[in-house]
């Protein structure tokens, strides 16, 4: 027969092993969330992780542009990071393992059209003005005035197509 303590010892050996096993192995993901022209944080950016598309967890982005996603389960995930006007980052094969955080810098992206860009998409696709007439009340060359309209029509188009933000800036304007 069996030592009465060994197999009280054996039980609690068991036991302790079976909840150990039992439970998930998990981890944290975090990092910082900026604007990739500016580099200022962003405050309130949802990041969302998933797993084989379906939500798993997610979290928020600070007053500091930081996120903190405790408690991910030991995997590989896509993880998204959106803000209002601005392109979605998605960063997909993320290993999540049980040896360290997973520590993931973002940057997102928004347009940004120059005063003279806007004022010459302005004159020249809201107005419908002629692109002689265009250039003359900006008081530049038709050449230069081309350009401002092309670069702009593709960073508008940019931004439709990819959700980003149109930011207009440079120089002392005013709207009317």
């Amino acid at each position: 027969m069996q030592d009465p303590k060994i197999s009280i010892f054996s039980a609690i050996i068991w036991h302790f092993t079976q909840h150990i096993i039992a439970q998930d192995i998990t981890q944290t993901i975090r990092g910082s969330i900026i604007d990739k022209d500016t580099q200022s944080p962003l405050i309130g950016c949802n990041v969302a992780v998933y797993r084989d598309s379906v939500l798993v967890t997610g979290g928020t982005s600070d007053e500091e542009g930081l996120y903190r996603i405790e408690d991910v389960p030991v995997g590989r995930y896509t993880i998204v990071a959106s803000f209002l006007g601005y392109r979605q980052s998605v960063l997909p094969n993320i290993i999540v393992n049980s040896a360290k955080e997973v520590l993931l810098p973002i940057e997102l992206e928004e347009s940004v059209l120059t005063v003279d860009e806007f004022e010459a998409v302005r004159l020249k696709d809201f107005q419908e003005i002629d692109q002689e007439d265009a250039a003359r009340k900006m008081n530049i060359s038709q050449p230069t005035f081309h350009r401002l309209v092309t670069s702009a029509r593709k960073k508008i188009a940019d931004a439709i197509v990819n959700g980003k933000a149109i930011r207009v800036e440079g120089g002392n304007f005013r709207f009317n």
